[in-house]
This record gives structure tokens, C-alpha cells and sequence, in this order.
């Protein structure tokens, strides 16, 4: 301590001060997780029955939206195809008769058969008349009395059908008439869209770009409808599983951008927070140290961007948050 006397009597101290200064480095202000990548395995199974007369794709191969995976023997749903078709064509003949009606030599033809039926039924009712104006007088009998009558009955009859027939014509077709034939037609239809369809599945393409994983299938083999006969792996698009506590999870948000590291890469990938399990799970049985195993944690998936290809299904990434 220095002093120093400026007037008698009056002492001013000079206290001298100290400054220490510390290093913030070593404060991590992120948090980091660790996965594998993994990738969205799509099972491609046959929509129908058929034996596989090409199959192009091979394990391994990359594979677009829509390209061609397996052909299968078309030839029975070709020929059924067909036979529903034809059924089709009548279908809409008969509506387009119904709708326009009969022709007009078809309504000539039933008027002359009216009066040909006119005629027959006169005759047989005149002879009908006379036998039983002399049936009194005995000199017809009973039997030939009762042909007669029935003959001008079944006479009669077919007079009243000839009018039926006519009028009919005459009138054309009724609501319910033409009604039941397009409903006919749209069986049809219906009928031929089904065959179409089996026809067009008999080509296996694939549902998403991505990765032939596993082929079930090699020419001369049967599929069945719904056996898987490939596995695809989106390769272009992989997630990342990783596991955090409760009170980590409090940062973190859905749609959150992650930076996404690989072993012995000095690569920086951006991942987005794509799920936040809902509920707590206790840590993953993989992790081999105990305390850690009793822990309670929340999944998280990340999804990651693979446009080049370099990231592989299966590879251990750290992500930080």
C-alpha cells in the first residue's frame, strides 16, 4: 500500500486493483446425438396370378418411379380381356335398340300379323256360332261344338298378343326398359375396366425411385396376388434414429435442422426433425453400458438428403442440435 500526504492532516490511500480473466472456451452450446442411417424399405408385391416371363431388375440395381420390374404371361387374362369386351359391344347394341326403337318394318310385319290374327279369330268365332246354333237341334255334337270353342279361345288369344306386339312397337321403349339396359352396360363396363386392370398388373413396376434390396422372383416362377416379389430401399432420402432425454428434448422442435456428421468425414449434412416419439421409452438394449439402459429417453428421426448416393443404409452418424 502506498501513502501520500497532500496537506497536514489529510492521507490519501492508493489501493491498488487486480484483473482476472477467463477462457469461455470448453462451453458446448449444442447437443449431440448418435444413430444409424436407415432407409425406407417399400415391398412391391404382384397384384395378380401369373408365371414371370421377364424379370430385368437385379439386386443392387437403382431403379426410377414407374420403370419396369418383372413380366408376367398374359396371355389367358388377354383372351379373358377380350371375351368381356365383346359382352361390352352387345351390352351397348342393345341400349342403342332399346333408346331408338323398333324399325318400321318391324311394325309393319306385327300389323300384318294383327289382321292375319283378325282373321283367324273371325273364322273361328263364326264356326264357333253356327255349332252352337245347331247343337239344339242335334245334328252336331258335343265334341265338335268344344273343338270349335276352343279354337276360337286360342284364336282370340293370339289376337290379343298381335295387339300387344303392335302396341308396343308403336310406343317404343319404357323408362324402366331402357333404364335396365344401361344399367346392363355399366356391368358391362365395370366388368371390362376389372380385366383391363389385371391385364396392366401383369407388368410389376416400380411404386418410388430407390434401390433393388431383395428380388423374390426369376423367370419361370409363379406369383401369386399379393406375394412381395421385390424389397426397394429409397436410398435418395435415409433417416437417422437417435434417443434423448426429457430434459433435452425441451430444445427441440419438429422441423428443426440438425447438422448431420459421419465417421471419418469431415462433411457437415443438414437433417430435419421429421418425428418426436410421443412417448418415453427406456434406452435402446444395443447400448452396452447399464446406467445408460435404465435411462428414459424419446426417439427422434431425422431425415436426410442423399442426392449423390455416398451415404449408405446402415452407416453411424452423430447429428447435433
Amino acid at each position: 500500500m502506498i501513502n501520500k500526504i497532500l496537506k497536514p492532516g489529510i492521507v490519501v490511500f492508493f489501493i491498488p486493483i487486480f484483473f482476472l480473466l477467463t477462457s469461455c472456451g470448453g462451453v458446448e452450446d449444442y447437443l449431440e446425438a448418435s444413430g444409424t442411417l436407415e432407409a425406407v424399405q417399400i415391398r412391391v408385391p404382384s397384384q395378380t396370378a401369373g408365371v414371370a416371363v421377364e424379370v430385368p431388375a437385379e439386386e443392387g440395381l437403382r431403379v426410377g418411379a414407374g420403370e419396369l420390374l418383372a413380366v408376367l404371361d398374359d396371355e389367358s387374362l388377354t383372351l379373358q380381356r377380350d371375351q368381356v369386351k365383346a359382352g361390352r359391344d352387345m351390352s351397348a347394341a342393345a341400349l342403342d335398340l332399346v333408346i331408338q326403337g323398333a324399325r318400321q318394318e318391324d311394325v309393319d310385319q306385327a300389323s300384318e300379323a294383327l289382321n292375319a290374327a283378325d282373321e283367324r279369330w273371325r273364322l273361328a268365332k263364326e264356326e264357333a256360332d253356327r255349332l252352337r246354333a245347331l247343337i239344339e237341334s242335334g245334328s252336331v255334337s258335343k265334341q265338335q261344338l268344344d273343338r270349335a270353342e276352343s279354337a276360337e279361345v286360342l284364336a282370340e288369344g293370339a289376337r290379343i298378343q298381335a295387339v300387344s306386339l303392335l302396341a308396343k312397337l308403336e310406343a317404343g321403349a319404357r323408362d324402366s326398359e331402357i333404364a335396365s339396359a344401361r344399367a346392363a352396360l355399366d356391368q358391362a363396363e365395370a366388368a371390362l375396366a376389372l380385366a383391363e386392370k389385371a391385364l396392366k398388373d401383369t407388368r410389376i413396376i416400380a411404386p418410388s425411385a430407390g434401390t433393388v434390396l431383395y428380388r423374390m422372383l426369376d423367370p419361370g416362377e409363379w406369383a401369386a396376388p399379393g406375394m412381395t416379389v421385390f424389397v426397394i430401399a429409397d436410398t435418395k432420402n435415409l433417416r437417422l434414429t437417435v434417443y434423448v432425454s426429457e430434459p433435452d428434448l425441451a430444445v427441440i422442435r419438429l422441423g428443426e435442422e440438425a447438422e448431420v456428421r459421419m465417421d471419418g468425414s469431415t462433411e457437415v449434412l443438414t437433417g430435419r426433425v421429421s418425428w418426436i416419439s410421443p412417448v418415453a421409452e427406456f434406452t435402446p438394449k444395443n447400448v452396452q453400458i447399464k446406467d445408460e439402459r435404465v435411462k428414459q429417453v424419446f426417439a427422434l428421426r431425422i431425415d436426410v438428403e442423399n442426392p449423390d448416393g455416398l451415404l449408405k443404409p446402415g452407416m453411424p452418424a452423430d447429428v447435433r442440435f
